[in-house]
């Protein structure tokens, strides 16, 4: 099993705890200034400050939930659920904005139910890793991915359904090598199929295939 994305717990504990403590920090504060005692108000700033904490870690849970994939078992973990491969039939991504560090997310879905969403890339954010994205390759590469029925906008703060050619060309623009373990000739008829053009697709690598 290899893990493609871990859920970021270090990034939201450490925004919860700094959150929960400027708050609570304030309660006291706000007390101090006034003249009111502060012995009565701990207990509830550290109720606030525990109930922003746990708040953080399941945003964190259900925003970004484990995924990783088995080749050899052909399954892959999704929220917790074990799916067959050959159920992820739909890609969608959005980027945050079209400044330079946007932050690209791609969400995959299995015909059994469940989808996850994947930070791929984005300054000031935990993104999946060299290993990670290695494997999400493999993945995509394997599973029966359906092209859109129309392309996706170059720039979209909406989720778009994509096929591989697309999210090639999406990875390229972010710096990202899409292109290892993808035949040259797939690329080229999908790019066709969805409206990209062949020519734009990065040149694959015939050593890292």
């Amino acid at each position: 099993m290899t893990t493609i994305q871990r859920t970021p717990w270090g990034f939201y504990l450490l925004t919860g705890l700094s959150a929960g403590s400027v708050i609570a920090a304030g309660i006291l504060i706000s007390a101090l200034v006034q003249g009111r005692p502060i012995g009565p108000l701990l207990v509830p700033s550290a109720i606030t400050a525990g109930a922003i904490l746990a708040f953080a870690l399941t945003v964190a849970t259900l925003a970004y939930p484990p995924v990783s994939v088995d080749f050899a078992s052909r399954s892959v973990r999704m929220r917790f659920r074990d799916v067959p491969i050959s159920t992820i039939t739909q890609a969608w991504r959005r980027i945050a904005d079209g400044r330079p560090g946007a932050i690209l997310f791609l969400r995959l879905v299995s015909t059994e139910g469940p989808r996850v969403r994947l930070l791929v890339a984005g300054g000031g954010f935990p993104n999946i890793d060299l290993a990670g994205r290695q494997a999400l390759l493999d993945l995509v590469r394997t599973a029966p991915i359906e092209p859109p029925a129309e392309p996706a906008q170059a720039h979209s703060m909406r989720w778009q359904r994509v096929g591989v050619p697309a999210m090639v060309k999406e990875l390229k623009r972010f710096g990202l090598d899409w292109s290892v373990g993808v035949e040259e000739e797939t690329l080229r008829a999908d790019a066709e199929l969805n409206g990209v053009d062949p020519d734009e697709l990065p040149e694959v690598d015939d050593r890292l295939r």
